[in-house]
């Protein structure tokens, strides 16, 4: 058995995380796949408080979700989670692997992503958190001459820069 296999093996929950824009459903299975915990929260202060609180007894705690960006996974990531993306098409999968008959609810999503997790989650490869660096280079730059590049609409020429080009162009064009 791998080190990565052996260290699967050991783990003692994983959860699957059913996001919405106003809510979360959560659940969480032991190595077994019995149920441990269920809930949902309201996408608030509170309501991650409540998260943070109900999934503390998870140290380490693996967690499918199906997304691999945006807020939600952020603030999963510096919670100090394993962020495990699931693909829409293959969360459609796991969740007619638990619900055949089709029935789509936030709970049997959540519940099938847990489940997904602790059977195959030892294959997928967890989300990491980006570096300080990438992340202030990623975000928009402001210049104090004027609006920075990120917002800059293109149908304005930036300061300084297009409006000399074009102030010079021949009439009728």
């Amino acid at each position: 058995m791998t080190q990565e296999a052996h260290a699967w093996s050991e783990r003692s929950a994983f959860a699957g995380w059913d996001w919405a824009r106003d809510h979360h459903d959560v659940l969480v299975v032991d190595p077994r796949g019995t149920v441990v915990e269920d809930f949902r929260i309201d996408d608030t202060g509170e309501g991650w408080q409540r998260a943070r609180q109900r999934l503390s007894p998870y140290p380490g705690l693996a967690l499918a979700i199906e997304t691999s960006s945006g807020a939600v996974v952020e603030r999963l990531l510096e919670a100090g989670f394993a962020v495990f993306p699931v693909n829409p098409k293959a969360a459609k999968r796991y969740r007619e692997r638990k619900a055949p008959s089709g029935t789509k609810t936030d709970r049997v999503d959540a519940w099938s992503l847990a489940d997904a997790l602790r059977l195959d989650g030892h294959t997928w490869r967890p989300l990491k958190p980006d570096d300080p660096l990438t992340v202030e280079l990623a975000s928009p730059v402001s210049r104090p001459d004027g609006p920075d590049r990120a917002t800059q609409r293109a149908d304005l020429p930036a300061p300084g820069g297009a409006a000399g080009i074009l102030s010079h162009r021949p009439e009728g064009l």
